[in-house]
């Protein structure tokens, strides 16, 4: 990938949608098929510490009492995530959950080293638009009922969509859509992320429901060993530490 996509990369964290429209647009469209880094570093232009037009409002619980601040890059949002809960109103909420995904998957990046081998699998991101390829705990969920039935090893994206393939949108993500929701997946780039010798894909996961206010973002690392038959996620609460 050039330059001018890894600076889109960096650019990915100044976005923060709007919270008019009941459905997202992808964040960083420009960013599909992604980063790979084979020589296994990783450019300045990721930059954690680059300012934000306007700073990221975070409610924080715990020590020493629940207070709001604003964070000025995604170094400070990192620093903190572990003790965001949300922030004062839902418009800054939105703006919380979108852009602190995307400074998540930044982070993540930035652990990235060459992958020695990969069972990804093979061609352009945009091109893995088989359902039964990913798991289920991708689709849209908006209750831990929900979360804990998708989090199932036998859940697939397309037990929980009933659709068997994705759309896919020509540069910018894959779609899904059911009809009470959807999923779009945005490649943010490829590296062995958790250093285990294999390549990983870092893709942006945005969930809404059809015709009301419900979207989630968060970010997604996944993988895929040889003989395994479809992709699993990897934990990132370690990762992001």
């Amino acid at each position: 990938m050039n330059r001018r996509s890894l600076a889109a990369l960096a650019a990915a964290t100044l976005i923060a949608t709007g919270c008019g429209a009941a459905e997202p647009a992808g964040i960083a469209p420009t960013l599909a098929p992604g980063l790979d880094l084979p020589a296994g570093t990783v450019p300045q232009t990721i930059a954690l510490d680059r300012k934000f037009d306007d700073p990221m409002p975070l409610h924080l619980h715990g020590d020493p009492y629940d207070h709001t601040v604003n964070a000025a890059n995604c170094a400070e949002y990192e620093k903190l995530r572990s003790r965001v809960d949300g922030s004062d109103n839902a418009p800054d909420y939105e703006v919380v959950k979108y852009q602190g995904a995307n400074c998540d998957a930044l982070a993540l990046m930035r652990r990235a080293i060459a992958s020695p081998q990969s069972a990804l699998p093979p061609g352009d991101f945009l091109t893995w638009r088989s359902t039964d390829l990913f798991p289920g705990s991708l689709w849209a969920a908006f209750s831990d009922d929900e979360i804990a039935s998708l989090a199932s090893p036998k859940a697939t994206l397309r037990t929980a969509s009933g659709k068997a393939v994705f759309k896919s949108v020509p540069n910018h993500f894959l779609e899904l859509e059911d009809r009470g929701g959807g999923v779009h997946l945005t490649l943010m780039g490829l590296g062995d992320i958790d250093h285990d010798g294999w390549q990983d894909a870092v893709v942006l996961v945005e969930g809404y429901a059809k015709g009301g206010s419900n979207r989630t973002a968060r970010v997604a690392v996944l993988t895929r060993r040889t003989g395994e038959t479809r992709l699993h996620e990897i934990p990132v609460g370690s990762l992001l530490k």
